[in-house]
This record gives structure tokens, C-alpha cells and sequence, in this order.
């Protein structure tokens, strides 16, 4: 086992565990962990090199899960409109545009991320330019619909914070 395939699943471990201070709806959390353990374990049990669409799959459902998370923590600084306050079609439309770019740009960035790891650290992330292209392919697909589901989340009103048992006094 070579140290890309301990670094992965420690660094997706790790944002796992973080994840859960974050506080977000069960669905986004799920979605999060699940995208994680692709990503991670899919390195270290050679995943990416035994199913040929597994790349595909990850590419599509990592930024499918993160884009829309990224919205929802962004809403909770006040940078974007909170899903409540989004109720003209205008606003949900915004909301689309901005997580499919999101998902879009988180996606080229990791192929940057690739490129770099292989030129600075010898890895073989990237298998040529019809696989950094599959890739952010797949990547936008993702988002896409990761934006449709926040929109669809937002259309029925559900918040973006965990919802909590009330307190018996």
C-alpha cells in the first residue's frame, strides 16, 4: 500500500468526523459521509483501477453532495440568501446557478489538484486529457443535479439546520 492510499481514507476519515460539527440536515450529512467513503476507500482497496466507471461515479456524486453543502454553509454566514428567504423563482434559480458552479469549480480545482500531485509528487492521478475532461464531465453532472435537489429541498421549505427533539420540561 502506497502512502496516497493511507493519506486518502485518513483525510476523508477526518472530514467526516468534521462534518458532524457542522451541523447539517441528516440528508446532507449522509450524502457527505458516502461521498467521502468513495472517495477515500475507493484509493486505498484500488477501486479506481479495478471498475472502470468507478471514477465516473465518484466524480459525479462528490460534488453532487458537496455543492450543495457548500451553499447551505455559505447561506449560514450570511454570503448567500438562507433556503427560507428563497421563495420567488427567481431566488431558486440563483440558487441552482450558484451550486452548479460550485460543484463545477470544486471539480476543476481537484483536477488541479491531480495535475499537481502528479508533477510534484510522481502520482499518476490523471490518465490524460479524455480523463480530465470525463472528469469534469461528470463533475458538472453532479453539481447539476446537486443544485436541482437543493432547489427541490428549498421548494418544500425544509430547513438547512438539523433538526433537534424538542426539550420535555
Amino acid at each position: 500500500m502506497d502512502r496516497a492510499s493511507i493519506v486518502n481514507p485518513a483525510v476523508s476519515s477526518a472530514a467526516v468526523i468534521a462534518v458532524r460539527f457542522v451541523d447539517l440536515p441528516r440528508p446532507y450529512e449522509l450524502a457527505f459521509v458516502v461521498a467521502m467513503a468513495l472517495t477515500g476507500w475507493g484509493d486505498a482497496l484500488g477501486l479506481y483501477h479495478r471498475f472502470s466507471g468507478y471514477d465516473n461515479i465518484v466524480h459525479f456524486l462528490v460534488p453532487c453532495a458537496v455543492a450543495p453543502i457548500v451553499y447551505i454553509l455559505l447561506a449560514r454566514a450570511d454570503v448567500l440568501p438562507d433556503l427560507s428567504d428563497t421563495t420567488e423563482r427567481h431566488h431558486r434559480v440563483g440558487v441552482f446557478v450558484v451550486t452548479l458552479a460550485f460543484g463545477a469549480a470544486i471539480g476543476a480545482l481537484w483536477e488541479v489538484f491531480e495535475w499537481c500531485a502528479d508533477h510534484t509528487l510522481g502520482s499518476h492521478l490523471q490518465r490524460g486529457q479524455t480523463d480530465t475532461i470525463g472528469d469534469l464531465v461528470a463533475d458538472t453532472c453532479g453539481a447539476l443535479l446537486g443544485g436541482i435537489l437543493l432547489v427541490v429541498w428549498s421548494i418544500y421549505g425544509w430547513e438547512s439546520q438539523r433538526r433537534r427533539p424538542a426539550v420535555q420540561r
